[in-house]
């Protein structure tokens, strides 16, 4: 029973791919306002991905002009 769970134990657990972080966190720092991204957390529920982070942003801005 174990050589069955094992290839597919990622699976059953909440966590995404690293290299789906990497790029993630590209993507997040390709946004011109975007100084750095922090602690970026991508997990999966239900079929979809929730991702959570911390940004650092332009503080000259407002916040009218970050969204």
């Amino acid at each position: 029973m174990r050589s069955i769970l094992r290839p597919h134990s990622h699976d059953a657990a909440d966590s995404v791919d690293p290299t789906l972080e990497g790029s993630s966190a590209g993507i997040l720092r390709s946004v011109p306002a975007v100084r750095d991204v922090d602690d970026l957390r991508l997990r999966w529920i239900g079929h979809r991905i929730r991702a959570e982070t911390d940004l650092a942003v332009d503080g000259r801005l407002t916040l009218a002009e970050h969204t």
